[in-house]
């Protein structure tokens, strides 16, 4: 079950997903699930594409033009629509390699029978062979995006891939030794690396689907924070806010468990509002976290997410067509790492 969080626009760009529960020992995680905008914006050329010839193998072309018009005709972003001619930017390319190898090794191995009879009956070993047959394909898709109103080229790379699968069984003097083999379909495998190639040039222009977890802190052992943390899994995230809220509290922390006790408190308050979509609280916490513990890497880095969130954010709303944002860009950079620690302020 996932909710729906914090929009203040026609489309939700992030869902909240509870991947473990609040138990004693046992990590307190969140996954908030995000969707990441396209590296080309369309809205500036009519969102609209047009996917054209690939040159190269015809069943490889034709699958990867088969599996670029379905992504951007279901594309996470109505406003993207796909048009067979005119469009706002092209598609095309080539498919320049695209080949299936196989190989087969044996190894000695040792299986086992049985014996004589009734209580003498006894299990033997004895050599029987062990046979690996091995798969693989390589693919590379040169693609090229092509501006209609300008005729001139905006992207243009080559993606490569490659992907493997393994069939084993064995053969000896006994019937019990010899098993089936198990039959590798070069066309699956040829797929596999084709769309592995594909997959990278989908986030070039469609956007996609991403997600990021989130581990609560403990608070030095403060219920309160229990008690957050299990109305995050009830997904009642105004109730989580009141709770970390009230460890953080409105005066500042005067020793080293105060500290802790607040700072993880805030840490925890951050992650809850960029889980609310409200980016600029979130700031704020983290700022005010680190303050208090500065040699937090952790901390730093979910600083570092949280900015991209709201790059993506800004990107994902002009890529949708919809008014900027509110979200107050960062007052100040998080202090360093092994910075001394500041005098304990709220």
């Amino acid at each position: 079950m996932q909710l729906k969080i914090g929009p203040r626009w026609p489309h939700a760009f992030a869902t909240l997903a509870i991947t473990a529960l609040a138990l004693s020992g046992c990590a307190r995680r969140a996954q908030l699930d995000v969707l990441r905008p396209a590296m080309l914006n369309a809205a500036a050329h009519g969102y609209s594409y047009e996917v054209r010839n690939f040159d190269g193998n015809p069943s490889a072309t034709s699958e990867v033009i088969a599996t670029l018009r379905t992504a951007i005709s279901t594309s996470l972003n109505p406003a993207i629509v796909l048009v067979n001619q005119q469009g706002g930017l092209v598609i095309e390319g080539g498919v320049g390699e695209y080949f299936y190898t196989e190989q087969e090794s044996r190894d000695n191995a040792t299986c086992s029978h049985q014996e004589g009879s009734g209580s003498s009956r006894r299990t033997v070993q004895h050599a029987c062979t062990r046979i690996v047959r091995v798969g693989r394909a390589s693919a590379r898709v040169d693609f090229r995006v092509t501006a209609t109103s300008s005729n001139q080229v905006v992207y243009a790379r080559s993606f490569a891939n490659t992907a493997e699968r393994r069939a084993t069984w064995q053969v000896g003097p006994y019937p019990a030794d010899n098993t089936v083999p198990v039959a590798i379909d070069p066309n699956r495998v040829l797929s596999e690396a084709l769309q592995g190639a594909v997959q990278p040039f989908m986030h070039v222009i469609l956007p996609w689907r991403d997600s990021i977890e989130l581990e609560f802190e403990g608070c030095g052992g403060d219920a309160r924070c229990n008690q957050g943390f299990e109305a995050v899994q009830a997904r009642d995230l105004v109730s989580a806010e009141r709770l970390f809220s009230a460890v953080v509290g409105s005066t500042p922390p005067s020793n080293a468990g105060e500290i802790e006790r607040v700072s993880d408190a805030l840490y925890n308050r951050a992650q809850v509002r960029m889980l609310q979509g409200v980016y600029g609280g979130a700031f704020v916490d983290l700022q005010q976290a680190l303050q208090l513990r500065p040699t937090r890497e952790q901390w730093r880095t979910r600083y570092s997410q949280l900015e991209q969130l709201a790059q993506d954010q800004a990107a994902l709303r002009a890529q949708h067509g919809l008014e900027s944002d509110d979200t107050p860009p960062t007052s100040e950079v998080p202090p360093p790492v092994n910075a001394p620690t500041p005098s304990p302020t709220q």
